[in-house]
């Protein structure tokens, strides 16, 4: 019998290959949860030049045959007024759109005050900088750090057959954490440059305690070592969350966007 896989991806920009692919399958006799494949880029076949990092991408994604959802650690839609196709000719401020009202209105109560760009970023971008009344770095949908990865993600989605959602990995490890004990400030150092693999490895070992994931060895070690294999695996795993519904209820103002957080 196949088992249900829960396809996890990270992705960076198009120049830079730094990617991460997870799956997850569930092994419903046993009910438990095992990382069942991980690939980081480059691969060897990448670096010797035989196949585009995106070949391999959609080549191993449409391999996995009982695929249940595939979840990106990158935007997948875009912000409302970029192929703003409504009558209104003026700017955002006549936008009649309810999540561009909302998010003119939460805007102003920012400081410093800064005008909104809903053509570069997406309300669901504003909702992660301050879910939880936390602070989280996020960047703008279509700014100039994303811009291309989600360019990518638009790419690859198209060509999948697969229900779609994606995961800001900040938020989604601090969730977690939250559910098990863990502080903001752990959370948030999983992805930083100076001491992240100590903090990764925290997580992952609180996840495998407190849940039944199992993870091999060789796996949980570049869990620990690579970022991006890091994301991919926080994505899969939303994605298995999401199966079982334990995930937060959507916000009504972004009913219409494909997003997971897990539930605490």
């Amino acid at each position: 019998m196949e088992l249900p896989q829960y396809l996890g991806v990270s992705l960076s920009g198009g120049r830079q290959e730094r990617s991460g692919l997870c799956c997850l399958k569930f092994h419903q006799e046993s009910a438990r949860i095992f990382l069942s494949d991980l690939i980081l880029f480059p691969t060897t076949s990448f670096k010797s030049g035989k196949s585009h990092g995106d070949d391999e991408i959609l080549m191993w994604v449409k391999s996995q045959k009982n695929a249940k959802s595939i979840v990106f650690d990158v935007p997948i839609s875009l912000p409302p007024c970029f192929q703003c196709e409504c009558d209104n000719l003026r700017g955002p401020l006549s936008c009649p759109r309810p999540d561009v009202q909302w998010l003119l209105k939460e805007q102003k109560k920012k400081t410093p005050k800064r005008p909104s760009t809903p053509y570069t970023q997406r309300p669901l971008d504003f909702f992660y900088e301050t879910f939880d009344k936390k602070k989280f770095e996020v960047s703008h949908a279509l700014g100039a750090n994303l811009a291309p990865v989600v360019a990518r993600s638009l790419f690859l989605k198209r060509r999948l057959m697969l229900p779609a959602y994606e995961i800001n990995p900040r938020i989604c490890a601090y969730a977690l954490g939250k559910k098990w004990g863990l502080s903001f400030l752990a959370t948030q150092r999983c992805f930083s440059s100076v001491d992240g693999s100590e903090h990764r490895k925290r997580l992952i070992s609180v996840l495998v305690e407190k849940t039944r994931l199992f993870i091999y060895h060789q796996d949980y070690r570049s869990l620990v070592s690579s970022p991006h294999g890091f994301s991919a695996f926080l994505a899969a795993f939303c994605g298995y969350l999401l199966d079982r519904n334990e995930v937060q209820e959507s916000h009504k103002y972004f009913s219409h966007e494909s997003f997971i957080i897990p539930s605490f």
